[in-house]
């Protein structure tokens, strides 16, 4: 799919890497079927299933029934089917080929069996049907871990072999097969974090890829011009597979675990840490953290519980919570966010970037409501102050004078409100019932605003301070113009974070209704 800049999963494309000890060099290799999909992809769509949900992007990519919450997976696996074309919007080569320019191999040295091979045109079927997904991040050693089990992958390539193996002399080139049974790729990314245009992004820094299949059968084609001869070879091949496999398949992980190394890290690219962060754990059914109180419905003072509760979880979410997907929310991170244009003083649109706003864990009162009837949360927040840091980008009027610059912002909101209302409906997950936000509502009612956006009028120091004056002895009229705008923006944001929480931890684990 060009358009997205995904690559085709059939056959899939992969650079590998030399090795003198594996026992094959690839030309032109193909792995066809990557649709059965491997670890790695299974978190790509993951995140491009939710990001397709929420975001609205991939335009109709992934189907619409496999869009709710309790099946995501089932998005994945869809998404993966469909991959017989690249996305490139999301740096993914084609997962149908893997390619390698052709060069020779031998088996180990010091083996009686002394068997050069050439390979070329290796494709793998089965990639994208797999039994089973599983996707686990730990954020105390920045590790990824992706599990995909599949039925079967078969590998087929052309070959060229002189040598002798098992005493048998050869000399001969044809197709070959290599199909593997009730396979598991565990594949393991080392992440850290580093710095783009002053946003914070993931890259793989370490991989490490096994592969456990339950059996292999090797069929090579005129190995031997006498069928019988031929046969019984791939036959003392087939059985003693478990030998085959120990002996030269490390090379082989090692070489596919940086090959899926270099495309997640493509990637990555994309999204920046709190995005990663947000999909990375999706699909996965998790307990609350033993940190985390808990209230009984069914009890007369849940909303006095609720609001101990809830302030107390958040002030934990000084730190990220990786048992249940969520960052850290200090601070809260925001790639971007973009306010319009008021219909009053405020003239011109907000664009901002690299936001962070810091301060929400801190120095604040709860008060939290729950409607069980009607499925209806509200909480309400009162902040001291809470700083919202961002680089801006603006062009317009303000009141009656001109606007215009470009560089560091910030808001500090004084004495603030914030009202949430999130209108849950329940569904069944792996036989458990979660809670989904079917539609959400913020409100921010500052006490005071004060702005500071350095850089106005290219550096104009005067004109800059006049005009961050001017803001700030009108914030309520300025404020009042766009605060839909920010409530709407900001509201996202929260809400997509509860969801989260909601998609991983069923009713029963966030309650205590015993």
């Amino acid at each position: 799919m060009d358009e997205y800049n995904l690559p085709c999963v059939d056959p899939f494309l992969i650079p590998l890497l030399d090795s003198e000890h594996v026992p094959l060099k690839y030309m032109n290799m193909k792995i066809f079927g990557h649709r059965k999909m491997d670890k790695m992809e299974a978190t790509y769509y993951v995140y491009l299933s939710h990001i397709a949900k929420n975001l609205k992007l991939l335009k109709g990519f992934i189907l619409e029934e496999y869009i709710d919450a309790g099946q995501r997976y089932k998005a994945v696996q869809n998404a993966i089917s469909q991959l017989g074309k690249p996305i490139e919007e999301y740096h993914l080569p084609n997962l149908g080929h893997v390619l390698q320019p052709t060069g020779n191999t031998k088996s180990a040295a010091h083996s009686e069996n002394s068997l050069p091979l050439k390979s070329r045109n290796i494709r793998v079927n089965g990639f994208t049907k797999p039994d089973s997904v599983k996707a686990k991040m730990n954020f105390g050693d920045n590790t990824l871990t992706l599990e995909v089990s599949y039925p079967e992958i078969r590998y087929e390539f052309d070959y060229e072999a002189k040598g002798r193996m098992f005493l048998l002399a050869f000399d001969s080139a044809g197709a070959g097969t290599a199909t593997l049974k009730n396979v598991s790729y565990i594949v393991k990314f080392t992440l850290e974090e580093y710095l783009k245009d002053n946003k914070k992004y993931l890259r793989v820094v370490g991989s490490h890829l096994e592969m456990k299949p339950e059996s292999i059968t090797f069929y090579y084609e005129n190995l031997f011009k006498d069928k019988a001869l031929n046969d019984a070879f791939n036959r003392e091949m087939s059985e003693s597979w478990k030998e085959i496999f120990d002996k030269f398949s490390p090379p082989y992980q090692d070489t596919f675990g940086k090959g899926y190394a270099h495309i997640f890290n493509n990637f990555l690219k994309v999204y920046t840490v709190l995005l990663c962060l947000i999909f990375i754990n999706l699909g996965c059914t998790s307990k609350l953290p033993a940190t985390f109180k808990k209230c009984n419905r069914k009890r007369d003072d849940l909303d006095q519980c609720l609001s101990t509760a809830v302030a107390d979880a958040v002030r934990q979410l000084g730190q990220p919570q990786s048992a249940i997907g969520l960052p850290s929310l200090e601070p809260l991170e925001i790639p971007s966010l973009t306010v319009g244009a008021g219909t009053g003083p405020v003239g011109f649109a907000q664009n901002f970037h690299n936001v962070k706003i810091k301060g929400l864990t801190k120095d604040f009162t709860l008060k939290a409501k729950m409607d069980t009837k009607e499925n209806i949360l509200n909480l309400e927040f009162v902040y001291a102050d809470f700083r919202i840091e961002a680089d801006y980008e603006i062009d317009g009027r303000i009141l009656v004078l001109p606007i215009r610059g470009k560089g560091p912002g910030l808001l500090v909101l004084e004495r603030v409100k914030l009202n949430f209302n999130f209108f849950l409906e329940e569904y069944e997950k792996k036989n458990k019932k979660h809670y989904r936000v079917t539609k959400s509502e913020m409100a921010i009612e500052p006490g005071s605003i004060q702005f500071t956006l350095s850089n106005l009028f290219d550096g104009d120091k005067a004109l800059g301070d006049n005009i961050n004056q001017v803001l700030n002895d009108n914030w309520k009229e300025v404020f009042a113009d766009v605060k839909s705008g920010y409530e709407s923006g900001l509201g996202q944001v929260i809400s997509s974070l509860f969801q989260n929480l909601l998609d991983k931890v069923p009713i029963s684990d966030l309650f205590d209704d015993k």
